[in-house]
């Protein structure tokens, strides 16, 4: 049988075997057919996290699950599938640079000094693996992006090392630059949405607030800044399905800024005063994604714990 989109969700219940594998978005299987869904929450991580289903048959599981997966999956399944991988989109660490201006490199904050103001922080990485040479009284230009400020301040390498793997100690200046980017927090996010103007569409939302998303739809469909459009989405929050439909303009047009999805365009859109529940509904569901991006161990154990849900 071959590996298709999850879509039918319905069908997992607490208590009842599964009528199907779940596979996440790397193929990984999450949890068997047959096998109990033994809690609300497994179910919810099966939820968050599944997005292929498949029968197993003989063979190598990995080399099905690409083949048949890239055979049926259409462009905007495979967008959706690939922004679900919020680990690998995550907002996390410092970028730091050598200069104000220039090739930047992504370090992760592996621990903190308060009282001294310094940073542990993992050695910066070119793209080919190999490591920047950072050297002790360094200088560096430091970057971060929470979920609504953006902060620059400099830095001094107080130390470097190698063991038991590369890092360096930063102490962090006293004068940080902090620059407020949005008013309301956004979370990665990949939801099915359709997108009314007024016929129907389908689009993908990647990032989410209670005042405006951005969504991809498909190039042969363009939006127009300031175009007015209807969204409508289904969103998980506090265990429960919502349906949202907000009315929303067309804020920011970005074009195709993902060689990976040539066929979609990117659009930033400002949501119309939504319902009371609409925005409540909104607001925990950008808050549960939010912490679920920051919870990094727990996005890298998921996986292997999934099946062995307690």
């Amino acid at each position: 049988m071959a590996y298709t989109p999850l879509v039918d969700k319905h069908c997992i219940v607490v208590g009842k075997p599964l009528p199907f594998s779940i596979y996440d978005g790397d193929c990984k299987l999450l949890l068997a057919e047959g096998r109990v869904v033994e809690s609300e929450r497994l179910k919810e991580r099966l939820l968050a996290l599944g997005v292929l289903c498949a029968v197993p048959e003989k063979g190598s599981r990995r080399e099905r699950c690409d083949k048949d997966a890239s055979e049926a999956e259409s462009p905007i399944v495979a967008l959706q599938r690939n922004y679900a991988q919020i680990a690998a989109r995550t907002r996390g660490g410092l970028r730091i640079s050598p200069k104000e201006t220039g090739d930047a490199y992504l370090c992760w904050v592996l621990g903190q000094m308060r009282d001294k103001r310094c940073l542990v922080l993992s050695a910066p990485v070119r793209a080919d693996k190999s490591l920047v040479s950072i050297t002790k009284g360094e200088t560096w230009f430091c970057r971060f992006l929470n979920a609504t400020t953006a902060f620059r301040f400099r830095g001094v390498v107080l130390k470097t090392a190698l063991d038991p793997f590369p890092h360096f100690l930063l102490e962090v200046s006293r004068t940080i630059e902090k620059r407020t980017v949005r008013v309301w927090p956004r979370a990665l996010v990949s939801f099915p949405a359709t997108v009314r103007i007024p016929h129907d569409q389908e689009a993908v939302i990647v990032d989410l607030s209670v005042g405006g998303a951005r969504i991809a739809v498909d190039k042969t469909n363009p939006l127009v800044k300031g175009q007015r459009i209807a969204l409508s989405t289904q969103l998980r929050a506090l265990n429960t399905e919502h349906a949202v439909e907000v009315l929303a303009n067309v804020v920011v047009a970005y074009g195709n800024i993902d060689p990976q999805h040539p066929d979609f365009l990117f659009y930033g859109i400002e949501f119309e005063l939504p319902e009371q529940l609409q925005l409540l509904a909104l607001h925990a569901c950008v808050q549960e994604h939010i912490v679920a991006e920051l919870d990094g161990l727990a996005q890298l154990l998921t996986p292997e714990l999934v099946s062995g849900d307690y």
